[in-house]
């Protein structure tokens, strides 16, 4: 897709929010249908339907990769989810992923590259993958991450620290199953990634170890993997969508930007009205109103959410900067709080709507 489409998306002004959750928790059975590959799709047009939206997100689920190399190393399903890796770990777990890679998946992997096909085959929309960056991966299949982490950065060899060399190993699986996932998603139809990278932020990765320098441990970690990652998704001439919701700093920010993706994806904490000076003008910024919070209105209002909607909106136009108005993640539905989280989406779309 050209880079224009993207681009020409943000001057119209148009709000845009991630909701296939909303709109699967009203279904009678939602668990059951995210193994469903057409009546997931379903779900996810009906969602870009709703929303007016020219992309079409599917369900933003970040633990599907993990239950995948999980399953494929015969961890039991039950244990799957509090699972972490918390021995010394053999190299020669990469050979039997790598062996079983290409032949095994889950029912919702395969389900969700099925309403990929779906959507595909059945819209005129842009069909968007989904999948969990390596690092955050990485922090969920281990018990404590941060120090082998920064010991990494302060020059530990795995050779020297097992705690270290078990990081880059499963930094090595994490790569493994997040490449086969998008290439699945690739042939599927998918002609966009949006690929999750929450974990990539100053509470795992300490900014006092951070460097202009390219070798540091951010761009060791997380940015030179995804550059492999985006390779893979150029060949096929498919785009690059990053995701961050964590707290960054602005060298973070910086070294993620090179990344060059279509739509840069940001968290509440980043402030984009400041993002701009370092985030080039092709690279469309997308957020970053905190929607995890909607269905509480003594965290944030009806009013708050028109105030903070407009304020982005104001300030992002003053910069002159492509811009898309949105959600800092996909919007979960919260059993009883239906239609405050909806009330908010639609004050919020309803400002943009005001400023186009």
């Amino acid at each position: 897709m050209n880079r224009s489409f993207y681009l020409d998306l943000a001057r119209k002004g148009s709000g845009m929010v991630l909701a296939t959750d909303l709109v699967l928790k009203e279904k009678a059975n939602p668990e059951a249908l995210l193994n469903n590959g057409v009546e997931l799709g379903k779900i996810i047009l009906e969602s870009a339907d709703r929303y007016d939206l020219p992309l079409a997100f599917p369900f933003m689920d970040l633990s599907l990769e993990k239950q995948w190399l999980l399953t494929l190393l015969g961890i039991e399903e039950s244990k799957i989810e509090k699972f972490h890796f918390d021995r010394n770990i053999d190299e020669s777990i990469i050979l039997q992923v790598e062996e079983k890679l290409e032949t095994k998946s889950t029912a919702r992997v395969k389900a969700t590259c099925d309403a990929l096909r779906y959507v595909a085959e059945n819209s005129d929309k842009l069909t968007v993958g989904m999948c969990i960056g390596p690092f955050s991966l990485m922090t969920k299949l281990i018990t404590e991450p941060i120090t082998p982490v920064f010991l990494a950065a302060m020059g530990e060899e795995p050779s020297d620290d097992a705690s270290v060399r078990n990081v880059e190993i499963v930094l090595q699986l994490a790569e493994l199953i997040i490449s086969q996932y998008i290439r699945m998603q690739i042939a599927a139809g998918a002609q966009a990634i949006c690929i999750c990278e929450p974990a990539a932020n100053k509470i795992y990765i300490s900014p006092d170890v951070m460097m202009e320098d390219e070798a540091d441990i951010f761009d060791r970690y997380v940015i030179s993997i995804h550059k492999r990652l985006k390779k893979i998704m150029s060949a096929h001439d498919v785009d690059l969508i990053f995701h961050d919701c964590g707290d960054i700093t602005p060298l973070m920010l910086k070294k993620i930007s090179t990344l060059h993706p279509v739509i840069l994806s940001l968290g509440s904490p980043v402030r984009l009205w400041h993002a701009v000076s370092v985030v080039p003008k092709d690279i469309v910024l997308f957020g970053n109103l905190p929607t995890k919070q909607f269905f509480m209105d003594e965290t944030i209002s009806p009013e708050r959410v028109e105030e903070l909607s407009n304020e982005l909106l104001v300030k992002m136009k003053e910069t002159g900067h492509p811009f898309i108005l949105g959600s800092e993640c996909d919007v979960l539905s919260v059993n009883g709080y239906e239609k405050t989280i909806q009330h908010k989406i639609n004050i919020m779309l309803n400002c943009c709507k005001h400023w186009q």
